[in-house]
């Protein structure tokens, strides 16, 4: 494919992305193409954005609620914009990837330990228990970026996300908890 073409059609998925609501779902296709795209740049500003800040591990409480995740895992945000990212490491951010039920990785783009500058061999991260709030503020952003697949090991909690995320969903599904938009 010449690259004039592969540049026409990036350029238009951006432009029809921005113009777009639902903007966080439509950027995994937006990123593959750009995957396409010459920029042997590209891989090293994400392995310096992500490798070199801090990690953290945290851990929901024992009880729940629990961590969901999709077919498209991880997620951005930044500063106060109030948009959800599907990749977005200029700082500042924070990235969100929930690795299991009851853990969720973050990685802090304001803080950082150099480890991938510093060629050091190991990476540290810190981990801690959040607060039941914090895991629906996550889980709630989470939502933002599903394509077709939500993940879930606690139905009652899969119900009410689905309420939350789609008001209409109670109504159709005539009192049914399992059934999902």
């Amino acid at each position: 494919m010449p690259m004039e073409l592969k540049q026409a059609v990036a350029n238009w998925v951006r432009t029809e992305n921005k113009a777009n609501p639902k903007f966080s779902k439509q950027m995994q296709l937006f990123s593959l193409i750009q995957r396409n795209l010459n920029q042997e740049t590209r891989n090293e500003k994400f392995r310096l954005a992500i490798i070199d800040c801090k990690w953290m591990i945290y851990r929901t409480p024992e009880n729940g609620p629990y961590f969901i995740t999709s077919d498209n895992p991880g997620y951005s945000l930044k500063g106060n914009d109030g948009l959800t990212y599907n990749t977005n490491f200029t700082d500042p951010f924070m990235f969100f990837f929930p690795i299991s039920p009851k853990l969720c990785l973050v990685i802090a783009g304001n803080e950082k330990d150099f480890v991938y500058s510093n060629k050091e061999q190991y990476k540290q991260y810190k981990s801690g228990l959040i607060s039941s709030d914090l895991v629906v503020a996550i889980n709630n952003s989470s939502m933002q970026c599903i394509n077709s697949l939500l993940i879930a090991v606690d139905k009652w909690y899969l119900s009410q996300i689905a309420v939350l995320n789609n008001p209409n969903a109670e109504k159709s599904n005539s009192g049914s908890q399992e059934q999902l938009p």
